[in-house]
């Protein structure tokens, strides 16, 4: 599993984005969850992937500001 935290993933196309990161890396998410708060989402993945979509979801929600569109996502 792993999460993206943030202080406010309501913001659209959050999920969206982090979704097709996974799978511009050819990640297949098994399941997905976000919180009722709206400040973490979990995506299930294979084992094997864990560290390629850590990457990934760093990459395009934390460490590229003008694709963060606001969110404290990470």
């Amino acid at each position: 599993m792993v999460c993206v935290i943030g202080s406010n993933l309501a913001i659209p196309g959050v999920l969206a984005r982090s979704a097709q990161v996974l799978a511009d890396q050819h990640i297949n998410v098994i399941c997905v969850s976000q919180s009722l708060r709206q400040i973490n989402m979990q995506f299930v993945i294979a084992r094997a992937d864990y560290t390629k979509a850590i990457i990934a979801l760093n990459q395009a929600l934390c460490l590229d500001g003008s694709r963060r569109n606001g969110s404290n996502a990470a």
